[in-house]
């Protein structure tokens, strides 16, 4: 069984050996070396420096997936943003409901299919700074498998996992 380190939001959980959800994923972000995937419900502008690193990891040639549940519903600085990444070589953003049909309320970030962080959180002020949310990291071949669900997602939004 792999490594699971607790993560939360909000200033009565952060601390005492509880990290937060943004500086993990930050981190997670800067050091993937071949693969992201994301699968969120919501985005809002605070997350606009994750939208940064993900594009830095675009650059540095990591392959990028992310599906977000309806990205109609995103804020316009959010989904203008997206639909250029999603221009780009290596990166594939999903509208799921438009796609799929359905309610995506995931709250995942995988990298290189070694590290996943699942919680409440969505990539939102409150889910990020804010709320009281909960969450953890996983590291080890769980989040292998994690790789796997996100993949099934993405083929039922639109044919295989392939860019």
């Amino acid at each position: 069984m792999g490594r699971i380190v607790l993560l939360a939001t909000g200033e009565r959980l952060v601390g005492e050996g509880v990290r937060a959800f943004d500086a993990v994923i930050a981190g997670l972000l800067e050091t993937a070396r071949r693969e992201i995937q994301i699968a969120i419900y919501r985005i809002d502008a605070s997350a606009l420096p994750l939208l940064d690193l993900l594009e830095q990891a675009a650059a540095r040639e990591v392959w990028i997936l992310i599906l977000v549940s309806a990205l109609e519903d995103q804020p316009a600085p959010v989904r203008e943003r997206l639909e250029s990444m999603g221009r780009r070589p290596r990166v594939r953003v999903v509208d799921f409901r438009r796609a799929a049909g359905g309610l995506l309320h995931a709250k995942v970030v995988l990298v290189d299919r070694e590290r996943a962080v699942i919680g409440s959180a969505n990539l939102t002020w409150g889910g990020l700074v804010a709320n009281h949310e909960l969450g953890v990291l996983i590291e080890g071949p769980e989040a292998w498998e994690i790789g796997r669900l996100l993949d099934r997602l993405a083929e039922a939004a639109g044919g295989p996992y392939a860019f």
